[in-house]
């Protein structure tokens, strides 16, 4: 059977932007866990994280939570810069699964996309809000 080059490099090319775009929203759903994690998600925040993982004492416990919150405002204001340019790679990954997948496959995908985003616009707002 003979394959054809051209559809051999977009199937390399989807694998690819797929794998990217796992890694990448895996890696900043990560990062958005450990800073924006709510109870409500049953996410940890991050200093709960710290005390889940190293069993802090009550005093190195406190003074984390102080380091956290003194850099809590720069955090933001990073992510605040960087979230437009990721929201539209976000955007651009979906558009290309959505673009292969057949209706009912698009219909769950739409509906995991609004889940997820429902979810994201929460965890901004309640971060924002604790300012």
């Amino acid at each position: 059977m003979k394959v054809n080059k051209s559809k051999l490099q977009a199937t390399g090319l989807l694998l690819g932007t797929f794998v990217a775009g796992t890694i990448v929203g895996g890696a900043t759903a990560a990062f958005a866990d450990l800073r924006f994690g709510d109870g409500d998600n049953e996410r940890p925040s991050y200093i709960e994280l710290l005390q889940g993982q190293l069993n802090l004492t009550a005093y190195q416990r406190a003074l984390a939570e102080e380091f956290i919150s003194r850099y809590n405002d720069e955090s933001h204001a990073v992510w605040d810069d960087v979230a437009p340019r990721y929201d539209a790679i976000r955007s651009n990954v979906r558009a290309e699964i959505m673009g292969v997948l057949d209706q009912e496959q698009q219909n769950t995908y739409s509906g995991m996309i609004a889940r997820s985003d429902s979810l994201r616009a929460e965890r901004r707002r309640k971060a924002h809000g604790e300012r």
